[in-house]
């Protein structure tokens, strides 16, 4: 055996070398070839650090460690002797190498833009493009300090080339004189120069810290340098709560009901005299109760009148199929003997000409669910309540027929229903058409048949937003400037509070429900961002999709007179483009590091004396910066990320409540108590929000790692949670996950296997104003869309790979995935929990979306876009084994169950009738997304953009916009096993690392410890 091989261990046992007990003493002899002497002990450091995923820093020391074994070094043949580099195996023909184009910033030192060299084009390192000039007499403390950078070296490749004395493409240039220390990129490399102890100094310091400086887990002194950058432009945390207001409008009527009793006497009951004959369906947007006692007040109204049998029903004018089927059909069955009820709906079709955004089954929809509804009152199978399109378009709009077990008819009913067109988008030239149903009533009197309708509070209020707020939002924009997306946001918050008498029930069915209410509240927003990115496409080709926050309330109190007050907040200034701060040199100063960094020369004004940078605990680990300006230079600490503290709270994290806010960190230092789970504050929200980060790896306390080996040596996953910050379970699901990692035995085992990097929170400040909108009992299970977004309505996610973004949000997933490199990634979203419904926008979800959101497809699903391409065959493998994994965890499970249920409801009522809008297959039971797609390195997904690198980007979806109670805790866990049976697969694909080496053309050696990627490859 090797000198020193024998002390390289296994400490967390996963497989791979991770400590040293022992350390190399140097020694160098008289007499001895000095040259030959550091150019052979510097390549065996390299491979040393090539061979283990942590190792202590520094492992070459010039006298023995208290307690430590030491391994003498002190002539070439004992350099050669320290470890059994093994012989090349084959002649490798690439040379040229794939790294990124050469960076002169010191934070990329030990990446490919630096020291190291990507030859496969998957972003991992495989090999050094470095060599190290040494001069003609080299201290030996300097020389020691040198093996311990080229340990550094290997421990963050999958590949060193050696010799490293040796003229390469890029060149470190050691110089040892009588100035102070300083490390500085050059033409062709770097330059390490100053007096010797110093230089010794700056170099232990580089190998043992730069730019990690205690890993967590490791944003270390680029986290810092952005909070440098975000002072430097001022960008503090806007209020946008507080900004002025620009314009106020308020809004009132007289209430719903009134107005429909003043129609139905005026036109109705002047026609009744003593004997009349009366029959009338009556519709408004009220509450059962508030309908019931209307019905009662006008069927007594009636009968004084002189009409003996009045027959007057109310019925709600939003989902009036439903309330029909509830309120006539259902209770006139009550105790009969129903074998089948079949009910008919009238196909929609648009008036010849006009162009409508509702489906053929606009009808249909205002039923749902009532065949479960139905099915459930009755006692009868949900397959005996059967829905089916009426055979001829002038048949009624509802027809409801139920027959006993001889199929003798128990009974027939049918309604008519009042509603109009209304243009989607009216401030949009050529806007499609939306069909409303509204209020009013159907009669008929002594033979005649009066009817007319009456606007509900939701048409009149919403003839005011567009007609007055979102006519007046527009003309701002003009006046300020236009369309331009530059100029975004537009304003800082357009505000509605609004107060009416509506439905909103639960219905007792899932999680469904009844609400008007939600479904204006949905209008609000997604009309407004709609017709503002619309107009922005039209005006000037830009998509305006960050236009300022729009954060509509809606009250429900029953009998209220409508009421609403609309404001709009002036734009905070536009957000500026985040510098990209480097690292010019590094200085050792009084024996700390300090980087220097030079602002850009438009930022000069701002440079100095950097106010806005907060001062530092002593005991807090900083970062001392030289800021270079053209006045000069000024000396700043900035602070570095460190481990989120743990409480001593044994709790488990909580399925069932919505976790946000300050709850977040809480929890997240609790799950990294353990040794092998970490947290720490990755980023800031464009609100200045924090955003944990959590690693599951294997722990090596005490030693230096880097998740760039640690992603050579073993598959990575990424889990995404919370981007749309209102698909709640998601952060439960992240949290549990990585307790369970450091607590739980089974899923321990699966961490040893894997890496694994957790955003919880990734939309923080959507996540705040989710729980300010749900915090009214009325309306803590709403959708809450309004959510959705960033706090100015921007859908984040085109933003990561814009490095000069204004939202720190959409810099941490690219910032974890550079540092991780993952295999696979999975966003865990979700979708509404009950049907989806706007009345403005076509009966359902707005047209931005592709596909109908309607109702929901599942209890949870998964959507798969493989990269289909027959150079990474390994992508379809990857997704082919992700959903059959994925879809078995759900088998027998009371999840599955649900799956199957929501699933037969998606299929009747959407996938049956309009498979274009309601698409997916099931496989094993389960819904799936699944396709496809060319690779596109321009793209916004991971494994399309990089295919060598991810082989899986993918996203679950559960129902649970918003989950409570119960049903959160089941999507969260739905979430949780889906991302268990990911983390399965990527263990069965993984290909154990390989040790190989290389004879290269020009006489080097390139040894490699590393697994192939992309995973799964042969």
């Amino acid at each position: 055996m090797a000198a020193f091989e024998q002390y390289l261990i296994d400490r967390n046992d996963d497989g791979f070398i991770d400590d040293a007990e022992a350390r190399v003493l140097v020694t160098p002899g008289e007499g001895i070839d000095r040259r030959e002497f550091w150019s052979v002990l510097l390549d065996a450091a390299a491979l040393l650090g090539l061979s283990a995923q942590a190792l202590p820093l520094p492992l070459f020391v010039d006298a023995p460690v208290d307690g430590v074994a030491s391994v003498r070094v002190d002539d070439v043949a004992g350099a050669r002797g320290l470890l059994d580099a093994p012989a090349p195996e084959v002649v490798a023909t690439d040379t040229t190498g794939h790294g990124s184009e050469r960076s002169g910033d010191l934070l990329d030192l030990f990446t490919i833009s630096g020291v190291l060299d990507d030859r496969d084009g998957d972003l991992v390192p495989d090999a050094t493009r470095i060599g190290i000039a040494l001069p003609e007499d080299l201290p030996d403390a300097v020389g020691i300090a040198l093996c311990n950078l080229a340990v550094r070296i290997g421990l963050e490749s999958g590949g060193v080339t050696i010799p490293l004395v040796a003229d390469r493409e890029l060149m470190l240039a050691v110089d040892v004189g009588d100035h102070a220390p300083r490390l500085a990129a050059t033409d062709g490399g770097w330059r390490v120069a100053g007096e010797s102890a110093g230089v010794a100094a700056l170099i232990e310091g580089v190998a043992r810290e730069w730019p990690h400086f205690g890993h967590p887990q490791t944003a270390g002194a680029r986290a810092g340098l952005d909070l440098l950058a975000r002072t430097l432009i001022g960008d503090g945390p806007p209020d946008l709560a507080r900004q002025p207001v620009r314009w106020e409008l308020e809004w009132t009527d007289e209430p719903e009901i009134a107005r429909l009793q003043h129609a139905i006497h005026e036109q109705v009951f002047r026609r009744l005299a003593t004997g009349s004959e009366l029959e009338l369906v009556a519709f408004t947007c009220e509450s059962a109760p508030l309908r019931r006692e209307l019905e009662r007040s006008l069927v007594e109204e009636a009968r004084q009148l002189g009409v003996p049998e009045p027959r007057i029903r109310v019925l709600s004018a939003f989902k009036v199929g439903l309330s029909w089927l509830e309120e006539v059909v259902l209770p006139d069955l009550v105790g009969e003997a129903v074998e089948r009820l079949e009910i008919r709906y009238r196909r929609f079709e648009p008036a010849e000409g006009m162009s409508h955004l509702d489906m053929p089954i606009r009808w249909l929809q205002e039923l749902f669910p009532g065949d479960e509804i139905a099915a459930a009152q009755l006692g009868i199978p949900l397959e005996s309540v059967v829905m089916r399109e009426a055979a001829t378009p002038d048949a009624p709009v509802y027809e409801a027929v139920a027959t006993d077990a001889d199929g003798t008819e128990l009974g027939r009913w049918e309604t008519d229903l009042l509603w109009y067109a209304l243009p989607f988008m009216p401030q949009v030239a050529g806007s499609e058409l939306v069909a409303v149903t509204t209020g009013g009533f159907i009669a008929t009197v002594n033979g005649e048949e009066p009817r007319e309708q009456v606007a509900t509070d939701l048409d009149r209020f919403w003839r005011f937003w567009q007609r007055e707020v979102l006519a007046r939002v527009v003309a701002d924009i003009h006046d300020e400037g236009g369309f331009d997306a530059a100029r975004q946001p537009f304003f800082g918050a357009l505000e509605a509070e609004v107060t009416l008498s509506a439905p909103n029930r639960r219905l007792g069915i899932r999680e469904e429900n009844d609400s008007a209410a939600e479904a204006l509240h949905e209008d609000i927003y997604f009309n407004t961002l709609d017709t503002l990115e619309v107009l922005g496409l039209e005006s000037t080709g830009d998509r305006t999709s960050a236009p300022g926050a729009v954060i509509p309330t809606v009250n429900v109190s029953d009998g209220a007179a409508p009421h609403a007050v609309v404001r709009l907040r002036e734009a905070p200034p536009r957000p500026p483009v985040t510098p990209q701060l480097e690292v010019d040199e590094l200085r050792l100063v009084d024996g700390e590091l300090v980087a220097a960094v030079r602002a850009p020369a438009d930022l000069d004004n701002a440079a100095a004396p950097t106010p806005g940078v907060p001062v530092i605990d002593p005991a807090t680990p900083s970062l001392a910066v030289d800021l270079l300006t053209e006045r000069g230079e000024s000396r700043v600490r900035l602070p570095l990320p460190v481990m989120l503290a743990d409480d001593g709270d044994d709790a488990l994290a909580p399925m069932d409540q919505n976790i946000h806010g300050t709850a977040v960190e809480t929890w997240a230092g609790r799950v990294g108590r353990t040794a092998n789970v970490s947290a720490w504050i990755e980023g800031h929200s464009y609100e200045e929000r924090p955003i944990p980060a959590i690693a599951i790896a294997a722990e090596a306390p005490g030693r230096f790692w880097s998740p760039t080996k640690l992603t050579a040596l073993k598959p990575t996953a990424m889990i995404v949670a919370r981007h749309h910050a209102n698909e709640i379970s998601s952060t439960n699901a992240a949290l549990k996950l990585a307790q369970l990692c450091g607590s739980d035995e089974t899923w321990r085992e699966l961490a040893r296997a894997l890496n694994i990097v957790l955003i919880p929170y990734e939309n923080a400040d959507g996540a705040a104003l989710h729980a300010r909108l749900a915090k009214p009992e009325e309306a803590a299970t709403w959708k809450h869309h309004p959510a959705r977004y960033n706090a100015l309505g921007h859908e984040f996610g085109e933003d990561y790979f814009d490095p000069g973004t204004p939202y720190g949000e959409a810099r941490v997933r690219p910032a974890l995935w550079r540092r991780w490199l993952p295999d696979a990634l999975v966003d865990n979203h979700g979708v509404p929990s009950h049907e989806w419904v706007q009345p403005f926008a076509g009966f359902g979800s707005p047209p931005r979306f592709r596909v109908s959101y309607w109702i929901p497809q599942a209890l949870i699903y998964g959507i798969v876009r493989y990269v289909d391409d027959p150079a990474f065959p390994e992508h379809a493998q990857a997704a082919r084994a992700l959903r059959d994994a994925v879809s078995a965890a759900f088998v027998n499970t009371e999840i599955g169950d649900l799956n199957r249920e929501i699933g037969a409801s998606y299929r009747r009522w959407g996938q049956e009738r309009v498979p274009d809008r309601f698409p997916g297959e099931f496989h094993n039971d389960m819904l799936w997304h699944f396709g496809g797609t060319p690779a596109d390195p321009g793209g916004r997904g991971f494994n399309t953009r990089y295919p060598r690198t991810t082989v899986l980007s993918w996203v679950t979806e559960v129902n649970d916009e918003t989950a409570t109670g119960g049903h959160l805790e089941t999507v969260a866990t739905a979430h949780l096993e889906a991302n268990r049976a990911m983390l399965a697969v990527l263990a069965d694909l993984a290909a154990g690392a390989e040790r190989a080496t290389f004879a290269l053309p020009d006489g080097s050696t390139l040894h490699r410890h590393m697994r192939k990627r992309p995973l799964g490859a042969g």
